[in-house]
């Protein structure tokens, strides 16, 4: 069974480099992936991965400020992973994402990553 995250990287890849082979796509999710393990299911893109989406690709972010600065602790990247199911990109003071309902649920939350993390429980 083919996992969410390798279509997406596939089809990122595709679109950068049609032509591409099996090593080309190893070093290309090694750049866009903080996991690169396909049966893990983390959607978190390293800083390459979302400039390359951002600049390469084009697609639409939306930026969330978080209440507080926030330490990325273990059990606060695995909460996200759980349930953020679109790549992401987050830093100790703004979270982005490529999907305008959970951007719009952030917002509500008022970027506060605990609430939204015990809310999807």
């Amino acid at each position: 069974m083919i996992t969410q995250k390798k279509k997406l990287t596939i089809a990122f890849l595709k679109s950068h480099k049609p032509d591409y082979t099996e090593k080309d796509f190893d070093k290309f999710r090694k750049m866009v992936w903080r996991n690169i393990r396909e049966e893990n299911p983390s959607m978190r893109l390293t800083k390459g991965g979302y400039q390359f989406l951002k600049k390469n690709i084009q697609l639409k972010d939306y930026m969330v400020k978080l209440k507080r600065e926030c330490k990325l602790k273990p059990e606060i990247l695995l909460g996200l992973d759980k349930f953020i199911t679109c790549p992401y990109y987050i830093t100790n003071k703004e979270i982005y994402v490529f999907e305008e309902k959970l951007a719009s649920e952030l917002v509500l939350r008022a970027g506060d990553l605990d609430i939204l993390i015990v809310s999807r429980r």
